[in-house]
């Protein structure tokens, strides 16, 4: 296991949570926040590879400042409904949401959370904050 390494993070103007560095770079601090995964399985269009209209599998994980107790059962139904209602019928996700760095902004709004992480299998994470 890879040792980790507490850096600041780059400021926007108020406190932000440092992060640590990791084998998978830098990732962000997530001690005193209360955090839910679920897999997201959707269809999307990339509009900079032109790849076509593909499927894709992310774990999506949300989290919440947990300076009170979290039932984290709630926010992971929470969470799943959230998901769940992204894809059309058809599981495609809308034109917006091509990437994962949009997806993590979506469910950064919807859930009214602190930070999201987006990842899928083949080594691409995105990762946003407020």
């Amino acid at each position: 296991m890879t040792a980790q390494l507490i850096q600041p993070a780059a400021t926007s103007g108020e406190a932000d949570a440092p992060t640590r560095t990791s084998s998978k770079g830098v990732v962000p601090n997530t001690i005193g926040l209360t955090g839910v995964t679920e897999l997201l399985s959707a269809k999307h269009n990339d509009p900079v590879m032109n790849e076509g209209l593909h499927a894709h599998v992310w774990t999506v994980t949300a989290y919440w400042r947990s300076e009170n107790f979290r039932d984290g059962r709630m926010l992971k139904g929470a969470l799943r409904t959230l998901l769940d209602a992204l894809p059309d019928a058809d599981g495609i996700l809308p034109p917006e949401l091509w990437s994962g760095e949009a997806i993590a902004q979506r469910v950064l709004l919807l859930a009214e959370c602190v930070g999201v992480s987006v990842v899928r299998p083949e080594g691409f994470e995105a990762w946003v904050s407020k």
